[in-house]
């Protein structure tokens, strides 16, 4: 079954290459082809976002600032009022249908890639409230960690053999310290955006942070999908900013992957990455002595 909110995208067009549709010759001049080109040009904008969710709610949206009723959209799509209210309560519909709900109710998809480029770069930082919480509570950090990656909490149950008590006090909780809104049935909206950070200085990163370093660092790297390299170079300040670049870039380029990853429903495993650098000279190379 599709989650709640997920477009149903064709396999081929989930691609980082650029997407080149072929087209029948009779079909150029329709306006659905040219409404489909159009979406297709910009859908390497979609794959590039964090929340895969956000196309839904911004379609949504939009309808809603147009005055467009469920109604309206029944009689120009020729199906039943019922029938485009179940599309929109699971929020679960074809790419060929969400081009048809576009074109009959005169949205663009580039205005929703804009909206949806806009929320996706937002970034939610935690309260001091929050990360408090989650220091003394580190369990539920893990279970809205799984809620951020979009699980529900019914397949986060099912997977970590939880309890319908134990998922209801996780909601309860989060839904305490404003993370997310506890929705009938034990489904679970979240408050907030799905790339969120730590505070700078916050319990967060004072409490949990040295210990995620002590742990990871404690590998010898000799797995086969491991990798390690440790290096003191020279740089001068110029290419000490290009490295800066550099460093931010990759950081983009990886992130920017596992939403492509998380969009395409791909087989994933968490990876831990650490990337640090700073001026500094290992203490025993400093000065030699005899």
């Amino acid at each position: 079954m599709t989650p709640k909110g997920q477009i149903v995208i064709p396999e081929e067009i989930v691609s980082t290459a650029p997407l080149e549709p072929k087209i029948e010759k009779q079909n150029q001049n329709s306006k659905k082809m040219c409404t489909r080109l159009k979406f297709l040009e910009g859908f390497t904008i979609i794959i590039r976002l964090l929340d895969e969710f956000l196309l839904w709610t911004a379609l949504k949206g939009a309808l809603r600032a147009k005055g467009v009723s469920y109604k309206d959209l029944a009689e120009s799509l020729s199906l039943s009022e019922a029938s485009i209210k179940r599309i929109f309560s699971t929020g679960s519909f074809s790419l060929d249908r969400f081009l048809e709900i576009c074109e009959v109710s005169g949205i663009t998809p580039q205005s929703l890639f804009s909206l949806m480029s806009e929320k996706s770069a937002k970034v939610y930082e935690y309260s001091e409230i929050q990360e408090q919480f989650f220091v003394e509570n580190p369990n539920h950090l893990s279970f809205f960690d799984l809620l951020l990656k979009g699980n529900s909490p019914k397949s986060i149950a099912k997977k970590h053999e939880l309890t319908i008590t134990q998922v209801q006090k996780f909601l309860r909780d989060l839904e305490k310290i404003d993370l997310v809104d506890w929705l009938a049935g034990d489904r679970a909206k979240l408050k907030v955006s799905r790339n969120v950070r730590w505070r700078k200085g916050g319990p967060l990163k004072q409490k949990l942070l040295p210990k995620a370093r002590e742990e990871f660092l404690r590998s010898s790297f000799e797995d086969i999908h491991a990798e390690s390299k440790f290096m003191l170079i020279d740089l001068s300040e110029r290419n000490q900013k290009k490295l800066k670049v550099r460093f931010h870039e990759l950081i983009e380029d990886l992130s920017k992957d596992s939403s492509i990853d998380q969009l395409a429903k791909s087989k994933r495993e968490t990876i831990g990455i650490f990337l640090a650098y700073r001026p500094w000279n290992f203490s025993l190379l400093k000065t030699p002595k005899m």
